[in-house]
């Protein structure tokens, strides 16, 4: 009870009487007399404190007021911290731009930009491959990076200590005045109970689809790395599996080196022969031989091939028939 009253004369502090008969209620027990005193010393010392502040803030207004600025923020640190935040949290350009136009009135030595604050290259250094300009970013430095974006307990609890992983290249066109295109090859992330994290492994830039598939190559290479060796993450080995490589069925020719969707041996799934009725179309399903990773492998269907492929490079149990699925928009 008296450390409720003690709460009650707190609140109260405007009548002086309560407090007297409060806080002499209160010092009749020993044991909670002590806690009370100290609560109540502590009252009477924020708020001496407090108006001594403000005595001393009043007459020392036109003194040096070092004191006041206790934490003097260095305009270095800022930058380092404000291009932590935009890059951990994925902010864009016009959220930064805002931000840093509002700062700027109390840090006039800050970048103006998005640009100038998250150091962003006008130039990348690049080079030709398959007809194309060509960055590789690298498998392993983007997974890691990547990765660091799931609590700790969910790469505790990875199945057998393995990442799935998906791929994904296609075309697409930069801006509509220019025929310029661009082939990325894209990974992802695959766990459960989140979505898929998609990040870049290399870019391939340039006036039309890639002219051979050296552009993959790199790719391929770190793959069977991963696969085989693993790689080292928060202090434990982690593997990875390659759960699909997904593309539209344009895009899935041209890297497995085959005949289109549209052509006779142009299925992904069996060695049945087109027939033409205005396009090609496939009417016989008896007897069908289906294709296999290993046939595939074997060029057993000559007609179904137009070269190599990196593809059947990746080791690790890929099936390039089985983990390459149908892209159902081109099949009808």
């Amino acid at each position: 009870m008296a450390k409720k009253r003690s709460w009650s004369a707190r609140e109260s502090s405007s009548e002086s009487s309560d407090e007297e008969i409060l806080l002499s209620e209160s010092s009749s027990d020993g044991t909670d007399c002590e806690c009370l005193s100290s609560d109540c010393s502590s009252l009477i010392c924020d708020s001496d404190t407090e108006a001594s502040s403000h005595e001393n803030f009043s007459s020392d207004d036109n003194d040096d007021n070092d004191e006041f600025n206790v934490y003097e923020l260095d305009d270095d640190s800022l930058r380092d911290d404000l291009r932590e935040w935009a890059l951990d949290c994925d902010a864009n350009h016009t959220q930064i731009d805002k931000l840093l136009k509002k700062l700027k009135k109390y840090k006039p030595d800050l970048p103006s930009t998005a640009r100038t604050l998250l150091h962003t290259l006008r130039k990348v250094p690049t080079e030709i491959k398959s007809g194309m300009e060509y960055k590789y970013f690298g498998l392993l430095e983007q997974l890691c990076t990547n990765l660091t974006r799931y609590p700790i307990e969910e790469i505790d609890n990875l199945p057998n200590n393995t990442v799935d992983i998906g791929l994904n290249t296609d075309g697409l066109q930069v801006v509509k005045s220019s025929k310029t295109n661009m082939w990325p090859i894209l990974g992802g992330i695959y766990m459960t109970g989140w979505t898929v994290c998609v990040f870049v492994i290399a870019l391939t830039c340039g006036g039309t689809k890639p002219k051979n598939l050296d552009y993959l190559t790199d790719t391929v290479e770190a793959l069977n790395v991963l696969l085989e060796h693993g790689f080292q993450f928060r202090g434990r080995t982690l593997y990875i599996h390659i759960r699909c490589i997904v593309c539209d069925a344009p895009a899935k020719a041209l890297i497995k080196n085959t005949m289109p969707y549209n052509g006779y041996y142009g299925c992904d799934k069996c060695e049945l022969e087109g027939v033409w009725n205005g396009r090609v179309t496939f009417t016989e399903f008896v007897d069908l031989l289906e294709r296999t990773d290993q046939s595939f492998r074997e060029k057993r269907n000559e007609e179904h091939h137009k070269g190599e492929t990196p593809l059947t490079k990746i080791r690790g149990g890929f099936d390039i028939i089985r983990d390459m699925p149908i892209d159902y928009q081109h099949q009808v």
